[in-house]
């Protein structure tokens, strides 16, 4: 039966695309993570850590600031 024009056909081809590209995103970012800390060493993350945190906490603010004005 089709669900909001979506027969079962599409729904397992979406989804299977969407496995496919999640598990190639998290296989090049595995490939990437090994390979900067082969070349680096995790001494880079001591020297360019960035504060998620605190980028976080400014985009709230930001946003904030952005909907009450708008």
């Amino acid at each position: 039966m089709p669900v909001f024009g979506l027969d079962m056909a599409t729904l397992v081809q979406d989804g299977a695309a969407v496995l496919v590209h999640t598990l190639a995103m998290l296989v090049v970012m595995g490939v990437v993570a090994l390979a900067v800390y082969e070349k680096l060493g995790v001494g880079v993350l001591r020297r360019a850590w960035l504060n998620v945190d605190l980028l976080w906490a400014i985009a709230v603010l930001a946003a904030g600031v952005v909907t009450l004005f708008t």
